[in-house]
């Protein structure tokens, strides 16, 4: 049931998002060590891409000048600990820390290539770090990850535990799972004992179908491509309506959760602003897409599909970009990071 609280909530998100994004996604990188058999990173190959440092800090200084707020790193198909100039980016975040709330989502496997000295820098500045596991034994591992990390995944998962309680670092750390043996998964020691580290945030056996390039036929049995029907909704979905992403070249895209490939553009922030980029007709017509009833192709059975009335939550009553990730917040309220590695 809606309630009056619910409906401002709504109301005060939107006021918001007529000005800016809610967050924005910065692919500092396009490499991924990964081969997951549900993305389609290994189906195309984009030209490999690291953004340059001085573009990286203008939008990061744009962004911060707007507010600030929450700011994913390589959170679309991609890896932050890939990026090799990922330490002097970290010395551009130090500068504008104060209002901003740092995040990536990470198969974690690269972070080997960094000491522990390096690894605890990197890791201060993050709010949350949410960790992509593709399994729960070598062969689990390999089948879904398409490689051979799985004891690579599990020495840098102690690794980041012990830096975090070793140095009291405030950190929220989410484990999203992925696999086609849920079962064996919950039953197995492995998710016993890192489950009893860190807060799991979701189990997925279920996968969109990347604008058709994953089906059924391409994951193991035990995991589903999910086809949804999209065509004929008048809700806007939320995502594009949220948030901002930036790939590696500098060109953004209306929806960041799967358009990696630059189907929809909707800017370049080598040419404008992020305000101008978000205040575009461009953009302003690809986030009404559902309500004006011409969906891009990419959004036709996209499963990332989310309604804006999921916004209506008295949680986010208060919300301002700086408190995090709106739909943690939506979820579990504002503060609500790990302690020293510890699940709450």
């Amino acid at each position: 049931m809606t309630t009056v609280l619910d409906m401002a909530a709504y109301y005060h998100i939107l006021q918001i998002i007529r000005k800016r994004p809610l967050d924005i996604n910065i692919e500092t990188t396009n490499i991924c060590p990964m081969k997951c058999a549900f993305c389609c990173n290994r189906v195309y190959q984009r030209p490999l891409t690291v953004m340059d440092l001085a573009l990286f800090e203008d939008i990061v200084r744009q962004y911060y000048q707007l507010g600030g707020g929450a700011l994913g790193l390589s959170s679309m198909q991609s890896d932050l600990f890939s990026d090799p100039m990922l330490l002097k980016r970290i010395k551009i975040l130090k500068k504008y820390k104060g209002k901003l709330w740092i995040y990536t989502t990470t198969p974690l496997i690269s972070c080997k290539r960094f000491s522990d000295k390096e690894l605890l820098y990197i890791l201060r500045i993050f709010d949350c770090l949410q960790i992509s596991i593709e399994g729960h034994d070598p062969e689990s591992y390999r089948v879904m990850g398409g490689v051979d990390g799985f004891a690579i995944l599990k020495e840098q998962l102690e690794r980041i535990n012990k830096i975090i309680k070793g140095n009291s670092l405030r950190i929220r750390v989410d484990l999203c799972f992925r696999t086609y043996q849920k079962k064996e998964l919950l039953e197995s020691e492995f998710f016993k004992e890192i489950s009893s580290i860190f807060h799991v945030y979701n189990i997925k056996d279920t996968f969109f179908t990347w604008f058709g390039t994953v089906r059924n036929k391409d994951l193991p049995q035990g995991a589903k491509a999910i086809v949804r029907k999209n065509v004929g909704k008048k809700e806007n979905c939320s995502i594009p309506n949220t948030s901002l992403a930036v790939m590696a070249n500098g060109e953004v895209v209306g929806c960041g959760c799967i358009d990696w490939l630059g189907k929809y553009t909707v800017g370049d922030c080598k040419e404008n602003t992020l305000q101008e980029i978000w205040r575009s007709h461009r953009a302003v017509r690809f986030r009404k897409a559902f309500q004006i009833g011409r969906l891009p192709s990419i959004c036709r059975e996209c499963d990332a599909y989310v309604s804006m009335q999921s916004m209506k939550s008295k949680k986010l009553l208060r919300y301002q970009p700086t408190d995090g990730l709106y739909y943690l917040v939506r979820r579990d309220g504002v503060d609500n990071h790990n302690k020293g590695g510890q699940r709450k």
